[in-house]
Formats: structure tokens, sequence, C-alpha cells
């Protein structure tokens, strides 16, 4: 019973580590650049991403990674008859 309850324990922590297929920068990351004062080229050559990404969340007031997923289902496959 209880190695079950650290199990899931320890899935729930991993689980704001998981990224999605193209993500470069976990939370924890992008904290990390937002707070740092390094310059933004050490940033990117710290972390091996694009100097674009460094200045992206430099810029964003929070972490959290933006879903890129549609707001508006298009698909006539999916409607109800």
């Amino acid at each position: 019973m209880m190695e079950r309850i650290r199990t899931a324990i320890n899935r729930e922590k991993l689980w704001d580590k998981v990224l999605h297929g193209n993500a470069r920068t976990t939370e924890a990351v992008r904290r990390a650049i937002q707070k740092s004062e390094t310059s933004l080229r050490a940033l990117a050559e710290h972390y091996d991403i694009n100097p674009k990404t460094v200045v992206k969340w430099k810029k964003r007031r929070f972490v959290v990674d933006v879903p890129m997923v549609s707001k508006v289902v298009r698909s006539s496959v999916l409607s109800i008859e």
C-alpha cells in the first residue's frame, strides 16, 4: 500500500517536468531565465536553446507553456449530424 502511494507521489512530482514533443525548456528553466541577469547569448548557450527563446521567456510574466491547439473546432468529421 505504501509503495503505491510513494509511486503516485513520484509520478505527480515528475508530471510538471514532462514536456511536449517540441518543448526545449521546463518551467524551472523558464523561471531561471526570467530571474537571471546574465546576457541573453550566455543563457542561450547555457541551456542550449535559441536566443529568441530566451527573449520570449524574458518578456513573459508567466512560466507555463501556452497551449498550441486551436480554440475553434473546424473539422467536419467531428461535427454531430
